[in-house]
């Protein structure tokens, strides 16, 4: 008799449960013309859809010292990923990397470097090249927190139906010959078409507390330009020197 009784209770609070989500359920629903057949549309539209062909494959290696990596991409002229803007359809990409690195003994300024080189090409369904680059790398940290950096890069790209040749150098730096004080400068090099551009950007920075800091900054520009590209562009041409002075507080 106790059995029974207990079992009906359970079955009517089962049903009463049942009938307000159910309540809950039809209330929460929107009218059938609550939304314009515009907005329906768009709504619609930005639902997660996916199509097309794509293909990525990916390698990578590592022994310590060395490393090695390489990237094959694939996207067809109609893939689409969701509601997101895919660049680069139609276009197939490979990346190759390979590095090596050293480490040093005690008594040696830099402590670590590390060579790095890299290739990369990126063409479209008809195997035309619209964009390759090769690059070399060498970073090298010592002490102090002092850190070394020059890289080159050079490549091509597509602009106006050719290829545009490019090259960029660069030269980072920085130390800190006491732990509150930060030196450093970037050197960069650019040649693109008709525009020879140089940049030379220094800075100190001083770490007063846990909350303050100063920094200072100078920066100097030399961009050279062909008359016709100053044409065809808002362009500037020759040397431009700059400085900044900056506090920075942690509240």
């Amino acid at each position: 008799m106790f059995a029974r009784a207990t079992i009906l209770l359970l079955a009517a609070l089962w049903s009463t449960v049942a009938a307000a989500q159910h309540a809950l359920v039809t209330e929460g629903e929107a009218p059938a013309d609550l939304y314009s057949e515009e907005t329906t549309a768009f709504r619609d539209s930005m639902q997660p859809r996916f199509g097309g062909d794509a293909l990525h494959i990916r390698y990578s290696f590592s022994s310590g010292d060395w490393y090695a990596k390489a990237n094959f991409g694939r996207k067809g002229d109609t893939i689409r990923a969701g509601s997101d803007f895919v660049r680069a359809i139609g276009s197939d990409s490979t990346q190759l990397a390979l590095g090596r690195s050293w480490q040093s003994g005690n008594k040696s300024w830099w402590k670590s470097r590390t060579l790095k080189t890299s290739y990369e090409v990126r063409e479209n369904n008809d195997g035309q090249v619209l964009e390759d680059k090769v690059g070399a790398e060498l970073g090298m940290q010592g002490q102090m927190n002092s850190s070394l950096t020059v890289a080159w890069y050079g490549g091509r790209t597509l602009q106006d139906g050719s290829l545009a040749d490019y090259q960029r150098t660069s030269l980072l730096g920085s130390i800190k010959p006491v732990k509150s004080l930060e030196v450093g400068f970037a050197h960069t090099v650019e040649e693109k078409m008709l525009e020879y551009a140089e940049l030379l950007d220094a800075h100190l920075t001083w770490q007063i507390d846990s909350r303050t800091s100063l920094r200072l900054a100078v920066q100097e520009k030399d961009i050279e330009a062909s008359t016709l590209l100053l044409e065809q562009a808002d362009a500037s041409r020759g040397k431009d020197l700059s400085w900044s002075l900056s506090v920075g507080l942690t509240l």
